[in-house]
């Protein structure tokens, strides 16, 4: 098997790899691929804490308008009874002094 070769730049010169050449030349690729790799893990894993932080703020601002409706509501429907309830205790009221002069009338 033929070992392989490289050109050089300058003089166009073929130089062939054997073990003694290649091994460093390799393990520096390696070592900067691993750093380059290593970098890039660091970077999508701030990138990701980003991200969940903002979708967390997201979704508590969510909640909170959602509760916030919730709360419009039900408040707007105790107003509602206690409206009713004002005005059937008028009505009950009214009912009570009829009757009372319908008896009081009658006696």
């Amino acid at each position: 098997m033929a070992e392989p070769t490289i050109v050089c730049p300058n003089c166009k010169t073929e130089i062939k790899l054997n073990e003694s050449l290649a091994g460093p030349l390799l393990e520096a690729t390696r070592r900067d691929f691993e750093k380059r790799l290593k970098q890039k893990d660091t970077d999508l894993a701030a990138t990701l804490k980003e991200e969940s932080a903002k979708i967390a703020i997201e979704e508590a601002r969510n909640a909170r308008l959602a509760l916030s409706n919730e709360l419009e509501q039900k408040t707007r429907a105790v107003a509602e009874l206690e409206k009713n309830l004002t005005e059937n205790n008028a009505k009950l009221a009214e009912a009570q002094k009829a009757q009372a002069g319908v008896h009081g009338v009658s006696a």
